[in-house]
């Protein structure tokens, strides 16, 4: 054992051997260009160089020292007494940025959880408080073109996914509603279409650009005409007041602000590609 208080030379550890889980306690000795490690219980020992070591850093880099050695399934020690790393850096000054104290690595730990902490803080504000007002303003300068393009696009998929009802005695009475309710509008910027998709889901929602779609379910479902009436009604002023077009810009916009935050440019791309 060295005399100098400053730091010790021999440290006691557990040692794995990344074959089996078994733990064997050990006895490391700390030297210029690598760690001796020997088996307290078996009278033997082998040398791990320094250059081929790594400092784990986990959740535990306050309390104990993690090394490993390897690469697919590394040999693993770990030293209880964190004073290690500073031995190892006085005894060693050739690799003294390569292993760091416990204390800075749990310092840059907090750092990260925090900003990672106000990055989220951060989105909540923005998708809450920021992107419902820029989505408005957004939506009121998008032309009604490319809301009707939008909507196509949603169309193609639903239809593909349902398809289209073709009882004519059934949606020949839906559209007549739907012309009615369109004829009562002042002024519109749209051109009103109506798709009913022959499934018993008992549903209905509006599309960007002039598109409502209607589940077979709901009209079988409905028992007076005034019913499957006010429910298009419903979906036309969504239309009117561009709703569907606010949600599509914000839930992009979040998208694309999430993937710039993680670094992810392909999750950007997509968003992007989608809205168009």
């Amino acid at each position: 054992m060295n005399e100098d208080s400053s730091y010790k030379t021999q440290y006691l550890g557990f040692y794995f051997d990344g074959i089996n889980p078994i733990k064997h306690e050990v006895n490391v000795t700390i030297t210029r260009d690598g760690l001796k490690i020997q088996k307290l219980k078996v009278d033997t020992y082998f040398w791990w160089d320094l250059s081929e070591i790594n400092q784990s850093n986990d959740i535990y880099a306050d309390k104990e020292v993690k090394l490993e050695k390897g690469d697919d399934i590394p040999e693993i020690l770990i030293i209880k007494d964190v004073s290690f790393i500073k031995s190892l850096k006085q005894i060693s000054p050739d690799f003294q940025t390569k292993f760091q104290i416990s204390a800075t690595r749990s310092k840059w730990l907090k750092t990260i959880f925090y900003l990672s902490i106000a990055s989220v803080l951060i989105v909540v504000v923005i998708y809450k408080w920021l992107l419902p007002s820029l989505s408005e303003s957004i939506a009121q300068k998008i032309p009604v073109s490319w809301e009707k393009k939008l909507g196509q696009n949603y169309k193609e998929y639903f239809t593909a996914q349902f398809g289209i009802c073709e009882e004519k005695e059934l949606t020949d009475k839906i559209y007549q509603i739907k012309d009615q309710l369109v004829d009562t509008l002042h002024k519109t910027n749209y051109q009103y279409n109506l798709t009913i998709l022959d499934h018993n889901m008992v549903n209905a929602f509006a599309l960007p650009g002039g598109d409502i779609i209607i589940f077979r379910g709901l009209i079988e479902k409905s028992k007076r005409p005034e019913e499957l009436a006010g429910v298009m009604a419903h979906e036309i002023q969504h239309i009117e007041q561009r709703h569907m077009t606010k949600i599509l810009i914000k839930d992009k916009s979040l998208d694309i602000l999430i993937s710039f935050m993680t670094g992810d440019s392909s999750g950007a791309g997509t968003a992007l590609m989608a809205a168009k």
